[in-house]
């Protein structure tokens, strides 16, 4: 052992990764060594190290594998961590717990082994939570390439405060819900995230698509997600109210998601609002032959502040409406973006209540109506779009909406 680096294959820790001897105590006695240190980094070396129990990390610790950027299909290479822990019980502690200021997981796998089949998924406690406990911060928490094979319940940020947060380089295929953000109350980042069919794509099509939320965000002040991928979720980003009351508000970019139902599932957002640009949504499968929307705002009690999306572009055959606003507020702003596809005679866009501009968008040639403006939105502006034959339908008091200038 020197002063900075723990390696758990030494004395007096001797874990074994050979993927059958529960090696939970060693590797936990050497994190909790170096957080007795005043911290350092615990080396998990190659191997496969079969944890029956949960870990703990404790401040100013990184528990570190041999992964130097997060890798695809590494069961049985590289640095895995076997989780056993929680089996049938999703309320369970978590696998593993961030539990001090600036504590990380870095360069590793997780996988389930007792996850193993894909037809009939089980549930589990959160793979990693920040946080230990109520009311206490536990600011600069970070993962780091990451791959989470099969998770139910992948990363929790939320139940505990975890300002400042960074997530980068995080692979996987969470079951049932990626990333839940709450109680966030300094700038946290999420960035080069991909969510994709690791394990098993076609027998999981359908639980994923059904159940499965990439990133959910709740109270969280100046969040900063770039380079967002997710496969065949039911929703991309569920934005909703936090625990005291209030949403997200942030600056988004390179947001990616494929064959999902909701790409953008508005129930609140500050009022300070959420940005968006280069925003990419291609509407769901065949499965069930789902009602599908690229964004949705709900008519919820919640309060929804301004959404602003620049260079969009959503297509894809099973889309009914890209965007059905369905709430006062906002407003919504869409401009410069690419409207590809969408349910034969009906709106791209439908706006239903609130404030809107619509501007500088192309529409593909004649599908149904480009915008359909209800009697209930309010200063609703339609301009510069290159319609292609796809008509504006209006309605209520013409005073409140501006129609213009459309081709």
């Amino acid at each position: 052992m020197s002063s900075r680096y723990i390696n758990v294959k030494d004395s007096p820790y001797n874990a074994c990764g050979n993927g059958s001897t529960d090696d939970t105590a060693s590797i936990q006695q050497a994190l909790n060594d170096a957080g007795k240190a005043g911290g350092g980094i615990v080396l998990v070396p190659r191997g496969n190290y079969r944890i029956n129990g949960t870990l703990t990390i404790p401040g100013y610790v990184t528990l570190e594998g041999v992964f130097t950027s997060p890798t695809a299909h590494s069961q049985n290479k590289g640095t895995n961590l076997l989780a056993y822990w929680g089996r049938g019980n999703e309320n369970d502690t978590p696998f593993i717990k961030l539990a001090g200021q600036n504590s990380s997981l870095k360069g590793l796998t997780i996988y389930y082994p007792e996850q193993n089949d894909p037809n009939n998924i089980v549930a589990y406690p959160w793979t990693i939570r920040g946080g230990v406990a109520p009311k206490t911060p536990h600011d600069n928490l970070t993962i780091q390439d990451v791959l989470l094979v099969n998770p139910y319940l992948a990363v929790d940020f939320g139940t505990y405060q975890c300002g400042r947060h960074l997530i980068r380089g995080l692979y996987g295929q969470p079951l049932k819900i990626g990333i839940q953000i709450d109680q966030c109350y300094d700038v946290g980042r999420i960035e080069d995230v991909h969510f994709w069919p690791f394990w098993d794509v076609k027998a999981l099509k359908a639980f994923i698509s059904n159940n499965g939320f990439a990133l959910v965000l709740k109270r969280s002040d100046w969040q900063i997600v770039s380079n967002f991928f997710a496969f065949g979720y039911h929703v991309g980003i569920h934005l909703t109210q936090g625990t005291d009351g209030q949403g997200t508000n942030g600056q988004f970019s390179n947001l990616n998601f494929d064959q999902t139902d909701v790409g953008l599932d508005v129930y609140s957002i500050q009022n300070p609002g959420i940005f968006i640009s280069n925003l990419n949504i291609v509407g769901g499968t065949e499965y069930d032959q789902k009602i599908l929307r690229a964004i949705w705002a709900h008519n919820s009690d919640y309060n929804v502040g301004p959404l602003s999306i620049q260079n969009g572009s959503f297509w894809g055959q099973f889309i009914n409406e890209v965007v059905l606003w369905e709430k006062a507020g906002g407003p919504l702003q869409i401009s410069a973006s690419i409207f590809r596809a969408w349910g034969a005679g009906k709106p791209a866009i439908k706006i239903m209540r609130g404030r809107a501009t619509i501007q500088g968008n192309f529409f593909s040639d004649l599908i149904g109506k480009s915008v359909y403006i209800g009697n209930d939105a309010d200063r609703v502006i339609v301009t510069g779009n290159q319609l292609v034959g796809n008509p504006i339908e209006v309605h209520g008091p013409q005073h409140l909406r501006l129609v213009e200038s459309n081709l």
